[in-house]
């Protein structure tokens, strides 16, 4: 195969002249792993935390530019996601460095609270993407991920997802509950000094039939 490759350029790893010029020397593949990190029950107003994971299997480095993109479910609101390395804004993380090859890239935090009235049990997906001036992957992203995504059928291990359970928030005990337990402490009290009179009663009958 014949090229022509720019007779001037930098043709650094973050600003290469072209980097499909690879004689299919260069390969990666980016993986994620993202996890709950919210522990308990979880209602609806509640905050809850998840973390992304990045990977490079390689055997070569990922382009800095690489990013992360949070999939979040109906239900769900995000109000944040933060790491080092990375220039985050709304739901995208991008690194500002290489991943190396049979790395783990910085740890992602997502936050997200819970819609009012919310319930039910949700999929919280997120995927991974390499740098536009990056060559494919050796396992490219494909299809992008929506809201309904299984990302355990789909081809790609670009994605991840974490399931969320949110429950009802429990209803907090009335007053009528506790007139009911209060009334039925005293129906026992009742029958227990009636049944302690009814014994004493019956010993004295008893001592008295004795005596004579």
């Amino acid at each position: 195969m014949d090229i022509t490759a720019p007779a001037t350029g930098s043709n650094s790893a973050t600003t290469p002249d072209d980097p499909t010029f690879d004689a299919g020397i260069v390969s990666f593949n980016l993986t994620l792993v993202k996890k709950l990190t919210t522990t308990g029950a979880i209602h609806p107003g509640s905050t809850v935390t998840f973390t992304l994971t990045p990977h490079n299997d390689g055997p070569v480095a990922a382009l800095a530019g690489w990013k992360v993109t949070e999939v979040l479910p109906a239900g769900l609101t995000l109000t944040g996601m933060t790491g080092t390395g990375y220039t985050c804004a709304g739901d995208t993380c991008t690194a500002a460095d290489m991943l190396n090859p049979g790395t783990d890239g910085p740890v992602i935090t997502v936050t997200a609270t819970v819609d009012a009235g919310f319930t039910g049990t949700v999929r919280n997906i997120a995927y991974v993407s390499p740098s536009d001036k990056d060559v494919p992957e050796t396992n490219p992203l494909g299809p992008v991920p929506t809201r309904d995504t299984d990302t355990k059928t789909t081809p790609t291990d670009n994605d991840s997802e974490a399931p969320v359970t949110i429950t009802p928030v429990p209803l907090p005990k009335t007053g009528s509950d506790t007139t009911t337990t209060m009334m039925w402490l005293a129906l026992l009290l009742i029958i227990t000094g009636t049944s302690a009179r009814i014994i004493a009663t019956t010993r004295r009958n008893a001592n008295g039939r004795a005596s004579r």
